[in-house]
């Protein structure tokens, strides 16, 4: 359809940009809504006879009746307000032609998106099936049954850096269980109707003529899911006869227990979706999301968990590291008080510092030489000139004049060797004689004083003995 064949009226408000999609009584174009200037979803019923006219979709053989199935879609997509539904701004005719304006969506449906990137992660399958299952629960709550759940009616965009936002589009060929809306020519239009959708993601009680339930949608979701989990259709075939064998059979399809890469409550949630008997699927869309929500709180526990464990164990090695460095440091600190109090003691004088004549002592008895008495401290100050090699002063204190041994002195080296040895014993000898010396001499003068109480009168004419004194003797006695 070109611009110049659009009814007068929408051509005066659309411009047609592209064709979107088709099916078998309407078409899709992507175009421009003039009056606001934004692009839209332009969807124009086929008139009756049309070549591109799908008479096999027309199941009364009426164009009448797509044109009431037309308007009842328009009906029910305006009382949807979920933001996961296709949004519809515009409902009416022109020149006998139905057309509905929707929300254009700037984004891949799930056929595409799983032809050309196959199996997508757990968590981003799960994010779209929460999604998808909140339009259905809204649409299940209020009576409508979509009836062609499948990859190409299903649009996933990104807005705003969100990816993965869903829209469930075509209610084209919805079913309305609440029948008190709407007139019975309605009523009457739905129950003509028979096998309306895809067969490959059909529910097989809809196949087989039973009652179409919201569970009957929730298999086809299954089906989506299994398909962008795995990365593959559960049925394979392209055969319609083939498809609708295979969703007869009893057996149901399921995603394995040993594939590690879907998660198990995602597989069991997927599998229970899919099962065959209507009596072990889910039942309502709420049941699904609650499942899908303790899932994902499982796994939200499960990372905290392991982030939490991930904490405990760093925090234990930080504390052990901590403690170690602590311990280290204190050794450090008590290694380097040490070296300082060293460093101290050993700048101190000898004289001051407790121990230094035994280090004095020691020294010199190590290399073998005579050790000096350091009674006092000018005998301390003797020595240490002496083992310095240090001529010391005379001893003009005593008046004695003699001087002490020197290092220069041969007498006062040892033999074979450099080292001066000091002699202090010479002065000790020499106070030791003088004070024998004098005591000898008090003993001497009381040994010749003569005692008066009982000596007897001396005879005058007697002649005194004259007796020798030892001071006046010049010559001193020998020492012992």
């Amino acid at each position: 359809m070109t611009q110049m064949s659009l009814p007068k009226g929408l051509a005066a408000r659309y411009r047609i940009e592209e064709l979107l999609g088709r099916g078998g009584f309407s078409k899709v174009y992507r175009a421009t809504q003039l009056d606001l200037d934004r692009q839209v979803a332009l969807k124009i019923m086929l008139p009756l006879g049309h070549e591109d006219f799908n008479s096999e979709d027309d199941s009364s053989g009426k164009g009448e009746d797509l044109s009431k199935r037309f308007s009842r879609e328009a009906r029910m997509i305006s009382k949807l307000r979920c933001q996961n539904t296709i949004t519809m701004y515009e409902f009416g005719s022109e020149d006998g032609r139905v057309f509905m304006c929707m929300e254009y969506v700037d984004g891949d449906n799930l056929a595409d998106v799983l032809k050309n990137h196959g199996a997508m992660e757990p968590d981003r399958v799960a994010n779209i099936a929460k999604q998808l299952l909140s339009s259905l629960h809204e649409a299940h709550t209020m009576g409508i049954m979509h009836r062609d759940i499948k990859p190409q009616n299903i649009m996933i965009f990104e807005h705003m850096g969100v990816r993965d936002q869903v829209r469930l589009l075509d209610f084209g060929i919805v079913k309305i269980t609440n029948n008190n809306e709407y007139d019975q020519e309605v009523a009457d239009l739905t129950s003509q109707e028979t096998l309306l959708g895809t067969p490959r993601y059909m529910a097989p009680e809809y196949i087989r003529g039973e009652e179409y339930l919201p569970a009957s949608d929730l298999y086809g979701v299954g089906l989506v899911l299994y398909g962008l989990a795995m990365g593959e259709n559960a049925i394979k075939s392209n055969s319609s006869f083939q498809i609708l064998s295979k969703q007869l059979e009893p057996e149901s399809f399921r995603i394995e227990d040993d594939n590690e890469e879907i998660d198990l409550s995602l597989r069991l949630i997927i599998n229970k979706l899919i099962r065959k008997e209507l009596s072990e699927r889910y039942e309502t869309a709420q049941e699904v999301l609650s499942d899908l929500e303790t899932r994902e709180q499982s796994n939200l526990m499960a990372t905290m968990s392991a982030s939490h464990a991930f904490i405990i164990e760093n925090a234990k090695v930080q504390q052990s590291s901590t403690k170690n460095y602590f311990l280290a440091a204190m050794l450090f600190a008590a290694l380097l008080t040490g070296v300082l109090i060293w460093g101290i003691l050993s700048r101190q004088d000898p004289q001051s510092t407790p121990g230094t004549d035994a280090r004095v002592e020691k020294t010199q008895g190590e290399r073998g030489a005579p050790v000096p008495s350091v009674g006092s401290d000018k005998t301390l100050v003797e020595a240490n000139a002496a083992a310095a090699g240090i001529q010391p002063m005379m001893d003009t204190s005593k008046g004695t004049g003699t001087p002490e041994p020197t290092a220069a002195d041969p007498a006062t080296k040892e033999p074979g060797s450099d080292t001066p040895v000091v002699v202090a014993e010479a002065t000790t000898t020499k106070k030791k004689a003088t004070t024998k010396k004098k005591a000898t001499k008090k003993r001497k003068t009381r040994e010749e004083k003569p005692d008066t109480t009982n000596v007897p009168e001396e005879d005058p004419t007697t002649p005194t003995p004259t007796t020798k004194n030892p001071s006046s003797d010049p010559t001193p006695p020998k020492e012992k």
